[in-house]
Parts: C-alpha cells; structure tokens; sequence
C-alpha cells in the first residue's frame, strides 16, 4: 500500500475549485478502497462542515510532529546543527526565491515534510507552489517525492 501525506495547509478552499476537487475525490477513493495509506500533514478545520470530502477528510489520521517541535523551538526558529534536514531549510528558500517565488516555504511546512521523511512516507501531496518549486532539489537529497495530488493520481503507484 501506498503510504501519502497530505498538505492540508489550504485544502479548504481546494474543495471549492473543481479540477482539485475532483483529484482530492479520486484520492480519497484510492483510501477508501484501502490502495492509499493516507495521513493529513494537519487538522482540517476550515472546510464547510457539511461537505462530503471535507466530512471524509476529518476522519483521517493526522502527522504527528509533536516528538519533533523540539527541533525549531530556538528563537531563529530551528537548532543548527541538530538535523540535517532542518539545515538544508536555508537553502530550500534561497531556490525557492531564486525561481521567483513571492512566498518562501515555511518552517512549519518543512518540520511537516521532515517527519513525513523520517517516518518513511512514500509521497508527500502538496498545491503549495514554494514546496514544488524546490521538490526535484529536496527529492534528490533526501528521496522525498513532493508532488501534486493529480499528478500522483496519473503517475502514481496505487
């Protein structure tokens, strides 16, 4: 099975535009079928209560960071030094500007990415433009596939 991580920084308003709407129900049927480990990167709570995929969404399991907050609780917002992948932050935002980015990935977002990786996760889903933007470079350090939920839909191995 499939094990996925899904960016739900957003997915509220995702379900209100069609073509990401109809990738998300196409998702959440592979996961019902049991073909798709699904995990949310965070509570869903600002999607209509009374939607159908946001109903099915808050019902799933959600990422733990907890044990990992210790990583980015200095005032600079991570300990240097302690974690390889929380290093290569700076240099996840320096291409993400480089490739005109407006908005840099957040640290919240890469703690997210971190532990999908550490608990060996197969595909982290994402419509975030800063995390696609640095994905080939984040894939070939650390085997991270960061990718939309369609393109998982069409290349995907479930």
């Amino acid at each position: 099975m499939v094990r996925v991580t899904l960016d739900t920084a957003a997915l509220g308003v995702f379900l209100s535009e069609p073509p990401k709407r109809a990738s998300l129900e196409r998702l959440f049927d592979a996961v019902g079928q049991r073909r798709v480990d699904l995990l949310l990167s965070q509570p869903l709570d600002t999607a209509d209560p009374q939607d159908a995929l946001a109903k099915f969404a808050r019902r799933q399991p959600v990422l733990d960071t907890a044990d990992f907050r210790h990583l980015i609780a200095s005032a600079d917002g991570f300990v240097p030094g302690e974690d390889t992948f929380l290093d290569y932050f700076g240099q996840a935002k320096e291409i993400a500007q480089g490739r005109g980015s407006a908005v840099l990935p957040g640290l919240a977002d890469w703690l997210t990415l971190h532990v999908h990786s550490l608990q060996g996760r197969d595909y982290f889903l994402t419509w975030s433009k800063p995390l696609l933007l640095v994905a080939p470079e984040v894939g070939a350090e650390f085997k991270i596939r960061i990718i939309t939920p369609g393109t998982f839909l069409k290349f995907g191995e479930y």
